[in-house]
């Protein structure tokens, strides 16, 4: 089965506070194409999951003096861009009746880029990119009819968005200082047949902008 979702998202901010007026325009767009196979697997039950994601941001980023509410002279004015690509790919596997092995992992490129576009008080522009891998590995045990045991361990790495240096009231700084989080989790769970699980937690996720 062959699924695709895409996704537009349009926001105009006009945004008075005490030290300035924001005047935003962001473009937010994505899509994924998702390919699922259920098949046999040297007569093994599998469901095999793959997938590639695009998501991307584009802002015109205005900062104006309030004069009371009024504008006053333009102390911002520059151009935000992020990129994320990714693809993953999951296979579950029954490896008896009761007990289904779960592997699978997620390979993401990012990119962040300011293009500063008022420079009396310098050029501010500046670009970064990110590459990961994160990997992940699980199991669901059906322990009895109305009771499942499950767990997974992965690693998750989530490239910086841009608003962490970009917003007012944060430090000074440039791109090149902004770093991605990482970590590593384990989970184990148990609950009924009915209980909510993502089949894809590690490898579908979309990453911020």
């Amino acid at each position: 089965m062959l699924e695709w979702f895409t996704q537009l998202n349009y926001q105009d901010m006009d945004h008075p506070l005490s030290f300035a007026i924001i005047d935003d325009t962001t473009y937010s767009y994505g899509t994924e194409l998702r390919y699922v196979l259920t098949a046999p697997f040297f007569g093994l039950a599998s469901r095999l999951t793959a997938g590639f994601q695009f998501f991307g941001t584009r802002q015109i980023d205005i900062n104006l003096v309030n004069n009371l509410g009024n504008r006053g002279a333009k102390t911002k004015d520059q151009f935000n861009i992020a990129n994320n690509i990714a693809g993953y790919l999951e296979e579950q596997l029954d490896l008896t009746s009761t007990f289904t092995a779960v592997a699978g992992g997620r390979v993401n490129y990012a990119t962040r880029e300011v293009r500063d576009r008022f420079l009396s008080n310098g050029n501010q522009s500046d670009a970064v990119d990110f590459f990961s891998t994160s990997p992940r590995a699980g199991f669901v045990w059906k322990v009895a009819p109305t009771v499942q045991v499950f767990g997974n361990a992965s690693h998750a790495h989530e490239p910086p968005a841009l608003v962490e240096l970009t917003a007012p009231g944060q430090l000074g700084g440039n791109l090149g200082q902004l770093a991605a989080q990482k970590s590593w989790g384990a989970t184990r769970a148990s609950g009924s047949p009915g209980t909510s699980r993502s089949t894809t937690p590690s490898c579908g996720t979309r990453s911020r902008t």
